[in-house]
């Protein structure tokens, strides 16, 4: 086997660096690796194709002694039935006929029918049962009967409280050393079993020595628990027992409720967690038991939790963050650390504890930070855990592990944060734009590197800025009322802001619509040029509305008809010149509306003089689309170019 220079440990796959150490392979020495482990693979389709030919060639000479067996019986009973032929007929003179190959294929040999009728299942989950249920209930009346015979010695005043703790322990390390001896003699589960049992009798002993009849105090409770679960998670190591582990690891967890004196000893608690959280890590890490990273870290907020809603006051403010701040990166490195050197990232088993992870974490530092000083800091948190998420998928993509799931739940929880920071970090009105601007980049990223979920998220993203500006915004931070297309102030008011606002938004979503369509998604280009065409609408309307409302209200209605009639005509232009039917019918539905409005609403409302001008700039713009219709109207019956690759592939 081949060994790393570095470490000197086995190098079992390929690849640019060793996976214990890390040392990087260069030049000769990684196409040597590489030749050498297509060498090994190429030995192993050898021996399978091996295998194979062996076996045809067994069935084959199965066959041939079924075909002698059957020519020979047929042969002998010729001989019985007919042992006289006539000499005769043999000794006259017979045809040339040319020798027949006899038809050497044997009759189908009728296989055995599988051991698998019910009574065979039968068995089998009988004995299943009778192995595992006996054995389960048995340990658990153990445990239950070394209980009972603690209380029942105490009401009886047979032993006295030394006794029966003593006796228990004594119950405990017995089970245990009749569980070992099982396993040393090829009963593994069931010696795994009553070891097990031993460990939770343990675990007892301290609880009553400590908390029913005070013989010793918490600290010796505390090491004796300790040592119990150290002894718990070194055996499941020997015996390769991952229950055996998860017994140490609920034990270890329970600890600190076992011996509880109601006194809140926040930093000897937290640390005790920190370290066993790193230690059972360690083991899940050594021999790829995942469940152990799930379980502590659903054990971990369940402790942190009855924690903080007891005993939690502003006054432990740093203590609590730095150590809630600790779990967060235990369980948002150590599951990528995990798949990544002893699992398949793709198995997405331990890394979906990440999400939940940061949301619980985040929480908690929410609440906490909120009562200490301002809401505006909880966006160091959101910060802090986007870059760690980013920081954990840039590891993962400089691996070449990009094309693998956990790079897109990191990917998308640095996004999330990221998009949470702004509201908390910059005023109000500039939240749109930065969620705009942030929308446009998922929307690149998740186009470059093919992932679905940045894609969606982005897709998310952008109706939210879309809701957010249409309606939050105009109507809180700009005071514009709807109904009336009135402005509580003037028309300068938050000017500056309204611009940026619109162009960031409009442009977003334009140039959304120009990153899909280059990626090949002509619907979806489609539906973010409609949401351009909808939001530049509706801000063109809302800032003439407000201009005219200010400077020459009595012309506003007019206004907005002629806005709407030069719209229709440049959708009516843009699609002639793209070929898009799409463009021209939308024209003239609003062409319509504009004529309809003009017609049944301005004309009641207006003076004389704007109706003049309204009747005649809408009756130019309606003969210049009329033009356009005489000029171009040959591109009418020319399908767009998207229209003619469908045609190509036989989709129209």
């Amino acid at each position: 086997m081949l060994k790393c220079p570095g470490c000197s440990r086995e190098i079992y796959r390929p690849g640019n660096f060793c996976v214990s150490c890390g040392m990087a392979f260069t030049g000769d020495a990684l196409k040597k690796i590489s030749f050498y482990f297509e060498l090994t693979t190429d030995l192993s389709h050898l021996s399978k194709t091996v295998d194979i030919v062996q076996q045809d060639i067994s069935s084959i000479n199965t066959k041939l002694a079924a075909y002698e067996e059957i020519f020979n019986s047929e042969v002998k009973h010729l001989l019985d039935t007919k042992p006289t032929e006539t000499v005769e007929a043999s000794e006259k003179p017979q045809p040339d006929i040319p020798p027949q190959k006899p038809d050497v294929t044997p009759p189908p040999v009728k296989q055995p029918e599988p051991a698998t009728d019910k009574r065979t299942k039968s068995s089998a989950l009988e004995i299943r049962l009778g192995q595992k249920l006996p054995l389960i209930i048995g340990v658990v009346a153990i445990v239950l009967g070394v209980a009972y015979f603690i209380k029942y010695s105490f009401d009886r005043g047979w032993i006295g409280p030394a006794g029966r703790v003593a006796v228990a322990y004594l119950a405990g390390l017995l089970l245990m050393g009749v569980g070992d001896t099982f396993r040393k003699k090829q009963l593994e589960n069931f010696g795994l079993s009553l070891f097990g049992g031993g460990i939770a009798i343990l675990y007892f002993s301290t609880y009553s020595g400590f908390q029913l009849y005070h013989l010793f105090g918490a600290q010796v409770a505390f090491t004796l628990m300790v040592i119990t679960t150290a002894v718990a998670c070194m055996m499941a190591i020997v015996y390769d027992s991952k229950w055996l582990a998860v017994l140490g690891l609920i034990g270890g967890f329970l600890t600190p409720v076992l011996i509880s004196t109601g006194s809140d000893q926040q930093i000897a608690l937290m640390t005790y967690m920190v370290i066993l959280n790193i230690g059972l890590l360690a083991v899940a890490f050594y021999k790829k038991w995942d469940i152990l990273n799930n379980l502590g870290f659903f054990f971990t907020y369940m402790l942190f939790s009855a924690w903080f809603f007891k005993n939690y006051v502003p006054g432990k403010f740093w203590p609590t963050i730095i150590y809630l701040t600790i779990f967060y990166l235990i369980y948002s490195i150590a599951p990528i650390a995990y798949q990544f050197f002893k699992g398949d990232v793709g198995k997405n088993r331990g890394v979906v504890i990440i999400a939940p992870n940061s949301f619980i974490a985040f929480g908690f530092s929410y609440y906490a930070i909120k009562f200490y000083t301002s809401v505006e800091w909880v966006s160091v948190v959101t910060v802090f855990y986007s870059v760690v998420f980013l920081s954990l998928a840039n590891f993962l993509y400089k691996r070449g592990k990009h094309e693998r799931g956990a790079f897109d739940i990191l990917i998308s929880q640095s996004a999330l944060f990221l998009v949470m920071t702004i509201p908390f970090l910059f005023s109000k009105h500039w939240t749109t734009i930065f969620w705009s601007a942030q929308a446009v980049a998922l929307l690149w990223i998740g186009t470059r590197l093919k992932r679905k979920t940045l894609i969606y998220g982005s897709y998310v993203l952008c109706a939210v800025v879309a809701y957010f500006f249409l309606y939050y915004d105009y109507l809180l931070f700009f005071e514009y009322g709807t109904t009336r297309l009135t402005h509580g102030k003037s028309y300068t008011f938050m000017i500056i802001e309204r611009y940026l606002k619109s162009f960031f938004v409009i442009t977003s979503a334009y140039i959304s619509s120009k990153i899909m369509a280059k990626d090949g998604n002509a619907t979806v280009s489609s539906v973010f040029k409609a949401l351009f065409g909808i939001l530049l609408f509706a801000a063109l309307n809302v800032e003439v509305s407000l201009f005219f409302n200010d400077y020459l209200p009595e012309a506003k209605a007019q206004a907005i008809s002629v806005l709407w009639a030069i719209f229709s005509a440049v959708l009516m232009l843009k699609g002639f010149m793209i070929k898009s039917v799409i463009y021209r019918k939308t024209a003239f539905a609003l062409f319509a509306v504009t004529i309809l409005k003009v017609f049944l609403s301005d004309m009641s409302k207006m003076d004389v003089p704007y109706r003049i001008i309204s009747f005649i700039f809408l009756g130019i713009i309606l003969v210049v689309t009329s033009f356009l219709y005489y000029k171009y109207k040959d591109r009418i019956f020319e399908p767009a170019s998207g229209e003619k690759a469908e045609k190509k592939d036989g989709k129209l």
